[in-house]
């Protein structure tokens, strides 16, 4: 996408008067750019969902045997499309 300034090069002039394509360029950036706008907000929606799911999520209860077994703090890191997650278990 960010070639697409260089091929509006030629197309607009200083006083923003552009011709056919030079204005089809203009439409078809201001219309990637509300895109962009629309998934930001639902991306931090989503984030600020799960920021709340996180923290009044419910703690598991263990049995004695359970906390003697594990030892101490581990750490588990995964890779998903787009995310990273790491959980630490005390």
């Amino acid at each position: 996408m960010g070639s697409q300034s260089e091929s509006n090069d030629g197309h607009c002039d200083d006083a923003n008067r552009c011709d056919p394509t030079g204005r089809q360029l203009r439409e078809d950036a201001s219309g990637a750019g509300d895109v962009s706008t629309v998934l930001f907000i639902v991306g931090g929606a989503v984030l600020a969902g799960g920021v709340v799911l996180f923290a009044t999520a419910p703690s598991p209860t263990k049995t004695s045997d359970e906390k003697s077994a594990q030892g101490g703090p581990r750490t588990q890191v995964s890779l998903g499309l787009g995310s990273i997650q790491a959980r630490v278990t005390f």
